[in-house]
């Protein structure tokens, strides 16, 4: 239980750092010139089509909220000693509705590059 606690105020730790830092940064040149040419483009493009926009923020929402949800609910699972909760999590891994649910998030809302070939 302890490592979880420091675990919990590591996270918390960092995410005040980040945020402190992030409020700071510098957009470099070419990216402010770049987003100062598409920025009217695209909020042009938002107006004319509002859905689009809705459907890109709850993309973007999706991510940034299941990512690191699911990674803390991994570290907390793995942290701990009892096995129940280490039994749950593989029993909600194999239920057909969280495979469906992770496949559709993966499948609408990754960037799929392609591989080099060596």
């Amino acid at each position: 239980m302890r490592k979880l606690i420091y675990f919990v105020l590591a996270f918390l730790a960092a995410s005040v750092v980040f945020v402190a830092f992030a409020q700071d940064a510098v957009v470099p040149a070419p990216i402010s010139g770049i987003l100062a040419i598409l920025g009217p483009l695209f909020e042009g493009f938002i107006k004319q089509y509002p859905v689009i926009g809705i459907v890109v923020f709850w993309i973007g929402a999706v991510r940034i909220v299941m990512k690191p949800v699911m990674a803390v609910a991994l570290a907390i699972v793995q942290l701990t000693n009892t096995k129940s909760d280490d039994e749950w999590l593989a029993k909600l891994k194999t239920k057909k509705w969280y495979k469906t649910v992770c496949f559709i998030l993966d499948w609408f809302l990754s960037v799929k590059l392609p591989k080099e070939e060596k």
